[in-house]
């Protein structure tokens, strides 16, 4: 086999086929001065454009990051600004609680009939025509009709 690089002519033993040594030692030549020269600058390059190539995915990562977290942000406000105009979530608990509490009240009074309890027959009507204006009629007690139910009840009773 001749090599180019340095001129000299070298046979290929069978021996040498899947060996661990480079096809320098394969080919019998030694480096001179010509080839490491020559390989040097090839080898740093090719150096140089993984690192570049590195460097553009490390850059390229960083801006997914940077438009996800936007995204994130985006988001986020947007689900802020739909609380801020649907009510807030400790708003809905209140609401919640407040039904709760409202419906065990009416629940009380329509348990007392037909004999009734004072308290009730003075304050129930009110009291839920209260709450339910300031809740915009949001509650149970305001669309089931249990409290005129419990008046029916008492004056029939």
């Amino acid at each position: 086999m001749y090599c180019t690089n340095c001129g000299i002519i070298s046979k290929r033993n069978s021996d040498d086929v899947g060996s661990n040594r480079s096809v320098l030692e394969i080919m019998n030549i030694r480096p001179t001065p010509y080839i490491v020269d020559k390989i040097r600058p090839t080898i740093t390059t090719n150096i140089k454009n993984i690192e570049m190539s590195l460097l553009d995915i490390v850059i390229a990562t960083k801006k997914i990051l940077v438009i996800v977290l936007m995204a994130v942000l985006a988001s986020s406000v947007a689900a802020g600004a739909s609380s801020l105009f649907t009510g807030t979530p400790s708003t809905r608990v209140e609401e919640q609680d407040i039904n709760t509490q409202l419906n065990s009240v009416v629940e009380f009074c329509i348990q007392s009939l037909p004999d009734g309890i004072p308290e009730c027959d003075s304050q129930l009507s009110e009291m839920v025509a209260n709450t339910c204006k300031d809740n915009n009629d949001n509650l149970d007690a305001c669309r089931n009709d249990k409290v005129n139910q419990y008046y029916r009840m008492r004056s029939t009773g």
